[in-house]
């Protein structure tokens, strides 16, 4: 579960394939962000703390790599994912 810290990853896709490697088939992942956390903050002193990810990257990221897109929301201004584990 990522609750407004997936924007914050600075490797999103290592994290979504030792996400694959520690979930059982059929594990869920959670995925909660929002939709400011798409914009690009910039850099302030050297130091970004956003991977300014948009929602369609992190659904591409999750899918090429194992899992299904199971469920989405939109609560504005977050936005729910849910995936699942498929192999």
């Amino acid at each position: 579960m990522a609750i407004n810290s997936f924007s914050h990853f600075k490797d999103p896709a290592k994290s979504v394939i030792e996400a694959k490697r520690v979930l059982k088939e059929g594990g869920l992942f959670i995925l909660v962000e929002n939709e400011m956390a798409e914009r690009d903050f910039g850099s302030r002193d050297g130091f970004d703390s956003h991977n300014s990810l948009k929602k369609k990257q992190i659904k591409e990221l999750f899918l090429k790599n194992g899992f299904m897109l199971k469920t989405q929301r939109k609560v504005r201004p977050y936005y729910f994912l849910m995936f699942e584990k498929v192999n």
